[in-house]
C-alpha cells in the first residue's frame, strides 16, 4: 500500500487503518507512507529508508529502546525562563529548552544521567519555587527516531 490513508478525513483513516490492522492477521502488509503516527499504530517492522537507502530494519519497540534519550518535561504556572538557565548549569542534564504545545511553554530536557535526574529534579523544581503543574519523563515517538537517524546520515 502506498500512502493509504493520504487525503482522507479523520473518520476515513480510522476506516482503513482498522482494515489494516485485520488485514494483517492473515496477511503480510506492505505499506509506504510519511505518516509516521499510522506506522506506529499498526506495523509490526519499520523499515526507514533515506536518500533511496535503506538504513534500518526494526520494529517500533525495539527502535524506540535503541534510541531512547531520557527526556523531562515540565509545565509551571509562572514563566521558567530563570529556572531553565539553572538548569544550564546542572551536568548531568542536557538542552534545557523552553517549547510551546499547544500554545503553553513546557520545560523540555534530557537527562546525561537518567537515575540522578530521577532522584534530583524534583528537588530542583521545588528550590525553583515554581508552581508545578505537569512533570513527566517522556519517551521518543517514530517521527524523533526518524529524524535521528536521518539527521545523524548528514545532509543531501
Amino acid at each position: 500500500m502506498d500512502e493509504p490513508t493520504s487525503a482522507l478525513d479523520p473518520v476515513g483513516r480510522r476506516e482503513v487503518l482498522d482494515l489494516i490492522l485485520q488485514l494483517k492477521q492473515t496477511a503480510t502488509v506492505f505499506m509506504s507512507t510519511h505518516i509516521l503516527s499510522d506506522v506506529e499504530r499498526v506495523c509490526d517492522m519499520v523499515g526507514i529508508i533515506d536518500r533511496g537507502k535503506l538504513v534500518t530494519v526494526s520494529s517500533v519497540e525495539a527502535l524506540r529502546r535503541e534510541y531512547a534519550r531520557s527526556a523531562f518535561e515540565m509545565e509551571f504556572i509562572e514563566d521558567p525562563a530563570g529556572f531553565v538557565e539553572m538548569l544550564r548549569k546542572v551536568p548531568w542534564l542536557a538542552g534545557p529548552e523552553t517549547v510551546l504545545v499547544g500554545g503553553q511553554p513546557v520545560v523540555r530536557v534530557r537527562a546525561v544521567d537518567v537515575p540522578r535526574a530521577r532522584r534530583e529534579l524534583p528537588g530542583l523544581i521545588a528550590q525553583s519555587g515554581l508552581t508545578l503543574t505537569r512533570y513527566e519523563m517522556t519517551l521518543p515517538d517514530l517521527e524523533d527516531i526518524f529524524m535521528e537517524i536521518v539527521g545523524r546520515r548528514g545532509g543531501p
